[in-house]
């Protein structure tokens, strides 16, 4: 199952891609506009790509003591 895809919109003169993601019934939503602070659509195939690879990067975390 996939959990992310990408969406081409072709206005004919340019397309943009939006970056999506899969919720629980199928319901796919734009986790990048979720805030409004960023809209989650890209110029290019390659931009849009390497969000999804970064979304999919396993983050390292560490706890520190502080004494």
């Amino acid at each position: 199952m996939r959990q992310y895809r990408i969406k081409e919109y072709d206005y004919g003169t340019h397309k943009n891609y939006e970056v999506q993601r899969k919720l629980i019934f199928n319901i796919w939503f734009n986790p990048d506009n979720a805030d409004a602070s960023t809209t989650g659509i890209y110029d290019t195939l390659k931009e849009a790509k390497d969000v999804i690879k970064t979304k999919l990067r396993k983050i390292k975390t560490k706890i520190i003591y502080i004494n």
